[in-house]
């Protein structure tokens, strides 16, 4: 949960929570996915694709649709 702002190529995460009550082992992707979003401040849409970037440039996260299923 949480929420986000967007002007422009301009996106911000914040507020963001999460529960660990259905996965009490394995929480490092849920900790890793959550970290790539509060750091989070550019995008990129290519095809399928969503790529998330820090303030630097640096890739944070790469998203890949899989169309109807």
């Amino acid at each position: 949960m949480g929420s986000y702002e967007l002007e422009g190529k301009q996106l911000k995460f914040s507020k963001m929570g999460s529960t660990m009550m259905m996965c009490p082992q394995g929480m490092e992707t849920e900790r890793g996915f959550i970290q790539a979003l509060s750091n989070t401040s550019g995008w990129k849409i290519e095809g399928a694709g969503l790529d998330l970037f820090d303030s630097t440039g640096k890739l944070l996260a790469r998203f890949e649709g899989q169309g109807n299923q």
